[in-house]
């Protein structure tokens, strides 16, 4: 599901507005910021999702393991890979 600016926007503001209300957190910067902040993250998250998304799940597996210390060759099958 894309989720459009606004709609961050919104959800930003819905989050800052509950923990105003609650007792148990105390502001250290103003509201603004750490809604933007909220914005900037939740941004990226789905940024990285939506690349996720769009991969195989093999490259997927690569990108989890960090490479690990082995090079996938371009033009190998990859049960090759695995299985030699």
């Amino acid at each position: 599901m894309r989720l459009t600016r606004e709609k961050i926007v919104r959800i930003s503001h819905q989050i800052v507005d509950l923990l105003v209300q609650s007792n148990e957190v105390e502001f250290i910067e103003d509201r603004d910021t750490i809604r933007q902040h909220m914005v900037q993250t939740m941004t990226n998250i789905l940024r990285e999702e939506e690349k996720n998304r769009s991969r195989s799940p093999q490259e997927n597996l690569f990108a989890e393991k960090g490479n690990s210390g082995r090079q996938r060759r371009v033009g190998r099958p990859f049960p090759q890979i695995l299985f030699r």
